[in-house]
């Protein structure tokens, strides 16, 4: 289980260079969109410090980032949670952890990956719907595309 989660991690940070390649080649890139691809960072990066046990509150969860800056987090949040993975073990495993308004919860280590997963797939829906609404065409990112590109 733990080379398909690494598998569907890979295909998240596939997909998230995949938009931002896009969103580079627009004339007008949407603000809204960069917040929606920061926040993706953001909670990557909440949700892997959680299951370290570690600190993490952002000021803003939807920041305005520059693409540059998405593009370096989606790279080092994917190695820090690949590396992570690699001495997981136990995906049942729960982890204990705050929400950013200061719920306490406990859900097992493959939920929260599931999780990650589908909130990136979730808001980069919402990322192609403002491509559209400005006219633009967005690009696939479809877990089906990128096993067929992968290789």
């Amino acid at each position: 289980m733990i080379d398909w989660f690494q598998e569907l991690l890979e295909f998240d940070r596939w997909a998230n260079a995949r938009v931002m390649d896009y969103m580079e080649t627009l004339p007008e890139p949407s603000e809204q969109a960069q917040k929606l691809m920061a926040h993706i960072m953001i909670a990557r990066e909440a949700w892997l410090n959680r299951c370290l046990q570690r600190p993490f509150s952002p000021a803003d969860s939807f920041p305005l980032y520059p693409l540059t800056e998405c593009r370096r987090l989606n790279e080092d949040i994917f190695k820090r949670w690949s590396d992570f993975l690699s001495g997981a073990g136990d995906l049942s495993k729960r982890i204990t952890y705050t929400t950013f308004d200061g719920k306490p919860y406990e859900s097992s280590l493959s939920d929260i990956l599931n999780h990650v997963v589908n909130h990136g797939t979730y808001h980069r829906g919402q990322i192609a719907a403002k491509v559209r609404e400005l006219g633009g065409k967005p690009v696939s990112t479809d877990y089906i595309y990128y096993t067929r590109t992968k290789n």
